[in-house]
């Protein structure tokens, strides 16, 4: 890595160099040095590995909360190119709430808890700016946070909303915007999965406490052929309801 300002600002650059000694009959009069760019290349790797891992660690993942925390683990182990990261997810209401953040110290997280309901609207149209904040592995200061609403082709409103620093030494250009769609991407189809098996899982609980009350109630049908003493069928009653309903007492 060779540090250069050429555009404004402080830039992760790497190079390739090549040391070559310059003969002249037998003596080594001199050394040539060719220098070769390498930065795309690294950089593209490194995001590479970045969104394998991502995948990788999604495999499985169940519920939302599982979700919000894998991906933004992965996400910290990248604080190059995502020197913090903050999901917010939908509570009740439709708002978004901060689930899970990486990067940023909890003084830090007390002016993010909440998204600005604008937020939602946008989708890595370019970097927002905002107050600088010390976050990730350079001294500079984090001034720039991406936007992503975390949405599939199956979802009509947001799962979620992604905020990511922007690397304070690498300004967001195409490359850099590829990167972030790719990681939202990943991350909003684990939330969609997640929440059809939490709509599975509920569905599937709902079945089968009907079929426990229908099994109870052709038992308890049965025995009122059998059974004539009043204050019998009446227990039994009862019974019935209180392995059916959260109640405490039931009283004839």
């Amino acid at each position: 890595m060779v540090p250069l300002v050429r555009h404004g600002y402080m830039e992760e650059c790497y190079f390739d160099v090549s040391y070559t000694p310059v003969y002249v009959g037998r003596q080594v009069e001199g050394i040539f040095a060719s220098v070769n760019e390498i930065t795309d290349r690294v950089l593209a790797t490194r995001r590479m590995q970045t969104l394998a891992a991502l995948t990788t660690s999604l495999i499985g993942v169940g519920d939302l909360e599982h979700v919000a925390r894998t991906a933004l683990d992965v996400a910290a182990q990248n604080p190059l190119d995502l020197p913090f990261a903050l999901l917010y997810l939908p509570d009740v209401q439709g708002e978004f709430q901060l689930a899970k953040s990486v990067g940023l110290s909890e003084t830090q997280l007390r002016s993010w808890q909440r998204a600005p309901a604008h937020w939602s609207e946008r989708s890595l149209a370019g970097a927002l700016a905002i107050t600088p904040l010390a976050a990730g592995p350079w001294p500079e200061p984090v001034r720039e946070v991406a936007l992503s609403s975390l949405m599939t082709l199956e979802t009509a409103t947001p799962l979620g909303l992604l905020v990511t620093g922007i690397n304070a030494r690498k300004h967001l250009d195409e490359s850099y915007r590829d990167f972030l769609r790719l990681f939202s991407a990943q991350v909003a189809s684990a939330l969609h999965s997640a929440r059809l098996s939490e709509v599975l899982r509920l569905r599937h609980a709902e079945l089968e406490a009907r079929t426990r009350a229908l099994e109870a109630f052709e038992v308890w049908t049965r025995d009122l052929g059998i059974d004539t003493d009043p204050f019998e069928l009446i227990g039994q009653a009862q019974a019935l309801l209180s392995s059916l309903l959260p109640v405490d007492v039931v009283v004839y």
